[in-house]
């Protein structure tokens, strides 16, 4: 099953990198090209994949999230699914993001999460990623090179993350307790078939290096009573491609491809339980449909869900999401 798992990141690649050398005439926000104002396409964006423009200054992007997520199942070691207890986690969440000047955008992600399985049930505030991007390059009708956004972000760990209460089963888990920077680039390039039809293509790639977590007793990380140390988080590798379609001004339809690789935890210290992850991969497809109201105002609906898994869960979430920018 590996084999098929790194297969479908290089077809991700080499779908994005077709797109951007045979197909479409590229448009790019803000730059001057004569494109009539009655079918300049309208997008509330993919459910994962984020832009690869900044927002300009003197601007806002508002857009709250609700994430129903139910896992039932999680892959082994050997990429096949089984059977766990259910687990049902409702995640409201707001990504705003805030114009500090033509090429720079500061954004930040407040959380919290309702957790529920067994009968046992918490509510906790998650964790809080801040952001900066920065626009390094803007595409050109003219040429086939996209977008260019790099970006850093820093997780707070501000959820909850150890001294857990072992009768809740994880439910008040809602953090990593680990400060977790994020860093890559988003890549993005839109083509125009006529009329109202585009097709917008995002590529993000990034990694996360996470400090390492002081732990005691029964915390995220696994261990139990008597349990101390410190876990040393593995570095994570992410790939996400976003695509959006518009079979009208209005209506459209998008789809992520998610491939997500982290390498295992490591645990120095005491315990008498497992303490940390091991190596895990996992590819996930988002398919959803927007409803853009107009350039300011759209809706978002769908789901997550994962194909493949080695060492993760096995999931799937609805998604509904409601975008304002101004």
């Amino acid at each position: 099953m590996k084999k098929f798992f790194f297969l479908g990141f290089a077809f991700c690649v080499f779908h994005f990198a077709f797109l951007f050398a045979v197909i479409g005439e590229p448009f790019e926000e803000g730059v001057k090209k004569p494109i009539p104002a009655d079918v300049s396409p309208w997008f509330t964006g993919p459910i994962i994949t984020p832009s690869a423009y900044v927002v300009p200054y003197g601007f806002v992007n508002l857009e709250p999230y609700i994430y129903t997520t139910i896992t039932k199942s999680a892959y082994d070691h050997h990429w096949k699914s089984h059977r766990v207890p259910t687990f049902v986690s409702i995640n409201p969440l707001l990504v705003a993001q805030i114009g500090v000047s033509k090429r720079v955008q500061f954004s930040f992600t407040p959380q919290f999460y309702y957790n529920k399985t067994k009968g046992k049930e918490s509510i906790r505030f998650g964790d809080l990623p801040l952001q900066f991007a920065f626009q390094c390059y803007f595409d050109t009708p003219d040429t086939s090179w996209p977008a260019v956004k790099f970006f850093i972000q820093e997780t707070c760990p501000t959820g909850n993350y150890q001294k857990l209460d072992p009768k809740k089963f994880k439910t008040d888990a809602t953090g990593q307790g680990s400060f977790a920077t994020f860093t890559g680039f988003t890549f993005g390039k839109k083509y125009h078939f006529g009329g109202w039809h585009w097709l917008n293509t995002r590529l993000q790639l990034g990694t996360t290096y996470s400090a390492p977590v002081h732990v005691r007793s029964f915390n995220a990380y696994g261990g139990g009573e008597g349990t101390v140390g410190k876990v040393y988080p593995g570095t994570q590798f992410s790939a996400l491609l976003g695509l959006e379609y518009c079979l009208t001004r209005n209506w459209v339809l998008a789809l992520d491809i998610d491939q997500q690789y982290s390498r295992k935890d490591r645990f120095k210290g005491k315990s008498h339980s497992k303490v940390g992850d091991p190596l895990s991969e996992q590819l996930s497809l988002a398919p959803a449909i927007e409803y853009n109201f107009n350039a300011k105002y759209g809706l978002l609906g769908g789901a997550w869900f994962t194909v493949l898994g080695r060492n993760s869960s096995d999931f799937l979430s609805y998604v509904i999401a409601f975008n304002y920018y101004n």
